[in-house]
C-alpha cells in the first residue's frame, strides 16, 4: 500500500497538470498573442476583440494518453481586426496530425441572433478546424491553410479568402442560401480529401 502511494505522488510530481478550462468573464481587446493550452469560452454576453498582428496557437498536450484539441468556444461575438500587413494568426502546430492524426484546434462558433457576431477581417487560420453553427457576420481578406470549416444553419459570407487544402462544408442544404462566397479563392491538394470527422 505504502508503494502504491508513493508510486503515484511520484506521478502527481513528474507530471504537471494541464490548465481546466476557462471562459472570458468581460468584453475584451486582445492585442498580444495568446497561448491557449486549455479550452476558453466566450459566453453569450461577451465581446472578444482581437488585434492586428495577434497570434492565437492552439496547444494541446501532445503527449496525453487521451489527446484532445484546445477549442475556442464562442457564443459572444468575436471582431478580428489584421491589417493586410499586420495579420491576426489564429494557429495549431501540424504535430498534432502527425503525432495523433487529428487537429490540434478547434473554433466552434455558436450564434446568439446578432447579425454581427462574427466580424474578421485580414485573418488566417492554419492546421484547424471551425464550427459555425446558426451564426452570421463575414470574413474577407482571410486565408485558411488545411482549416475544416462546417456550417450549420448560419448566414456567413466570406469576401477575397484564399482556402489551401482546406474543406468548406455545409451541412444544412437550407443554409445553401445564406452563405456567401464572392471573390475566393481555393487552392486543390489530394489532402482536400481528409476530414478530421
Amino acid at each position: 500500500m505504502k508503494r502504491t502511494i508513493a508510486a503515484l505522488l511520484m506521478l502527481l510530481v513528474l507530471i504537471p497538470a494541464w490548465p481546466p478550462a476557462q471562459a472570458v468573464q468581460t468584453h475584451e481587446h486582445w492585442d498580444i498573442g495568446r497561448a491557449l493550452r486549455a479550452n476558453l469560452t466566450v459566453p453569450p454576453v461577451v465581446d472578444v476583440e482581437i488585434g492586428p498582428g495577434v497570434n492565437i496557437s492552439f496547444e494541446p498536450n501532445l503527449n496525453a494518453s487521451l489527446f484532445t484539441p484546445v477549442q475556442l468556444n464562442v457564443s459572444g461575438g468575436l471582431e478580428v481586426c489584421g491589417t493586410a500587413d499586420r495579420p491576426a494568426v489564429f494557429y495549431a502546430s501540424n504535430e498534432s496530425l502527425f503525432i495523433q492524426d487529428t487537429l490540434g484546434g478547434y473554433i466552434n462558433i455558436e450564434g446568439n441572433g446578432d447579425p454581427q457576431q462574427l466580424e474578421v477581417r485580414n485573418c488566417s487560420f492554419q492546421n484547424l478546424a471551425m464550427i459555425l453553427n446558426g451564426t452570421a457576420g463575414r470574413f474577407w481578406d482571410c486565408s485558411f491553410d488545411t482549416t475544416f470549416i462546417y456550417i450549420i444553419d448560419s448566414a456567413v459570407a466570406f469576401s477575397n479568402c484564399s482556402f489551401v487544402r482546406s474543406v468548406v462544408s455545409i451541412l444544412n442544404p437550407a443554409t445553401l442560401n445564406q452563405t456567401r462566397l464572392s471573390g475566393c479563392v481555393f487552392h486543390s491538394s489530394t489532402q482536400d480529401r481528409w476530414d478530421p470527422f
